[in-house]
């Protein structure tokens, strides 16, 4: 999942908050025998993010927003990667709320022509 969000593994060990040992023996099957609350809140916010970029954004868009710079207000100019990485969970947490708010059309700031110049691509409209 992470790879396809074109993130390396030190940055995927940072974000999940484990070694890059532990995540490389993850990969190939050795998972660790316990996770804390933090671990696990870590993957579900992250799934939340994976799951929800390929509604708002078409095709490699949605693989290469974490990895952009953004100019939305709550992401202060920065990549959201960035952003995540310096804030942890809190900052995982607002990613997750931004995009579930786009999704659902809640979030004033980001129409669908802020969301396509941001991807530099065509925005799949979805209707509610």
């Amino acid at each position: 999942m992470l790879d396809d969000l074109q993130i390396g593994r030190s940055q995927q060990a940072r974000l999940l908050d484990l070694s890059e040992r532990t995540l490389q023996r993850a990969l190939r099957g050795d998972l660790p025998r316990k996770l804390s609350v933090d671990q696990f809140t870590r993957m579900s916010l992250i799934t939340g993010i994976y799951k929800a970029l390929p509604i708002l954004f078409v095709g490699e868009a949605s693989k290469a927003w974490l990895t952009r710079l953004n100019g939305r207000r709550t992401l202060n100019g920065q990549r959201p990667l960035d952003y995540m990485l310096g804030g942890g969970i809190p900052a995982m947490l607002t990613v997750r709320q931004l995009l579930d708010a786009d999704r659902s059309g809640q979030f004033g700031d980001a129409t669908a022509e802020d969301r396509a110049r941001a991807a530099g691509v065509s925005v799949r409209m979805v209707r509610g």
